[in-house]
């Protein structure tokens, strides 16, 4: 499922960011943009962030910046790698739950490849969504 996974989604590694809100989270974001140093974190636990407490989304943006740079290119593979980490993880609670491997098994596989979670998953945006 995981190769599967990452095969699906690896075209949005080469996608833009999205004007709609994407800009102001991150390309505009000074907090974001800057990486990860001490006053940028202490900012991203006690600054509401577009109205939001989001300090993990916040770090994990920060991070991507420090890695990456501004590119978006590696926001996406963040979020398609954290989305494929997830899917194993609900994969492994639900078969250590229920000891149903193929139920298990297809129940994540439903999540990992709903529609509902490309948005998640390419907007980068939706990052606190991922990381949740």
């Amino acid at each position: 499922m995981g190769a599967s996974l990452v095969i699906l989604y690896f075209p949005a590694i080469d996608s833009k960011l999205l004007s709609f809100d994407d800009p102001d989270y991150i390309t505009h974001n000074y907090v974001i943009a800057n990486g990860l140093d001490r006053i940028n974190i202490v900012q991203a636990f006690t600054h509401r962030q577009w109205g939001l407490y989001i300090p993990v989304t916040s770090l994990s943006l920060m991070l991507d910046v420090e890695l990456f740079g501004m590119a978006p290119r590696g926001f996406h593979m963040t979020n398609i790698v954290l989305h494929a980490i997830d899917m194993a993880l609900l994969f492994l609670i639900l078969w250590r739950m229920t000891g149903a491997l193929g139920k298990s098994a297809a129940a994540a596989a439903l999540v990992a490849f709903h529609p509902m979670r490309v948005e998640s998953v390419v907007w980068v945006t939706e990052r606190k969504d991922v990381l949740s």
